[in-house]
């Protein structure tokens, strides 16, 4: 992701980050329900940070790091 950034080319066209965007976004678009409209572009943006916090809270500290987070701790 931080290469693709660099590089300014999209996410997807990366293979495992665009079968990650796709996943998640099919998977989001089962399991939600339809009254509410969300874009591809903000579905994208969900997934990204979400899979950026992912990997930095599964780093060294991490779990200290969420529950800072999570308790508004954060400095």
């Amino acid at each position: 992701l931080e290469q693709m950034t660099q590089q300014n080319s999209e996410p997807h066209r990366a293979a495992l980050l665009g079968d990650y965007l796709d996943n998640f976004n099919n998977t989001y678009r089962e399991r939600m329900t339809q009254e509410e409209k969300v874009s591809t572009d903000s579905l994208k943006q969900l997934a990204l940070k979400l899979l950026i916090n992912l990997l930095f809270y599964s780093g060294s500290k991490g779990h200290q790091r969420l529950w800072l987070a999570l308790l508004g701790k954060v400095s």
